[in-house]
């Protein structure tokens, strides 16, 4: 763990809440006309990944959505799987007093977890599939969300990641814009000054990455191995 991190992450979470209780309820101002959000909430939108399931994944299938913020991008709709959603982020507390008092009850809705500390509520071997969208290289310490991640997926399972590369520098450091994460000849890397991770080669043992593209938007899949 990384006390100074830490330390920033916590005088942040305020500001990173206030942030979305405005953009939600600007969202939910103009809710009805808003058909993707309207999906969102519903638990209607499709879930696009069933390409990356396991070959030997059952029809019923359980998915996470790690630092999935207020209302999931997941997904459950599927023509070959029936999907249980379990969304998960640290400041679930927050989001779900902003959207209480906006009357809005999502059907997956989000609860308390942290990526460093999935095992203390997931068992080992629980998910066929997970995602995180542009968050986790918020974390304190996103190596170890990896890593628990990877722990609570079932063996073979898929590891999606995307979001935006090198956002620590992009935002010079500030808030809880810590880390970077960047494709490098398809090659994960995680870093930030003084520390830089090969997360492939780092953690060889218990995932491949099975396929790495940037471009300024990460697109990585990591496959549970063992």
């Amino acid at each position: 763990m990384y006390p100074s991190i830490e330390k920033i992450w916590s005088d942040n979470t305020i500001i990173e809440s206030s942030w979305w209780a405005e953009e939600l309820q600007n969202l939910l101002l103009n809710l009805q006309n808003n058909t993707e959000l309207l999906e969102r909430i519903e638990g209607k939108q499709l879930f696009r990944y069933e390409h990356l399931l396991a070959p030997s994944a059952p029809s019923s299938i359980r998915v996470l959505d790690l630092g999935a913020g207020p209302i999931t991008t997941l997904g459950s709709v599927s023509r070959s799987h029936q999907i249980a959603i379990d969304a998960v982020d640290p400041l679930s507390q927050k989001y779900i007093e902003i959207l209480d008092r906006c009357g809005i009850i999502p059907k997956w809705r989000v609860r308390y977890a942290t990526a460093e500390h999935l095992d203390a509520i997931f068992g080992e071997d629980t998910f066929d599939f997970a995602q995180c969208r542009n968050a986790l290289d918020h974390a304190i310490d996103p190596f170890r969300g990896i890593w628990q991640t990877i722990r609570v997926l079932k063996q073979g399972a898929a590891f999606f990641l995307h979001g935006s590369e090198n956002e620590g520098v992009k935002q010079n450091y500030q808030g809880l814009h810590q880390w970077n994460f960047e494709v490098r000849e398809q090659h994960f890397y995680l870093w930030r000054p003084g520390i830089e991770i090969n997360v492939g080669e780092a953690l060889k043992d218990v995932l491949k990455v099975e396929s790495a593209i940037g471009e300024g938007w990460y697109r990585i899949v990591l496959r549970k191995v063992g």
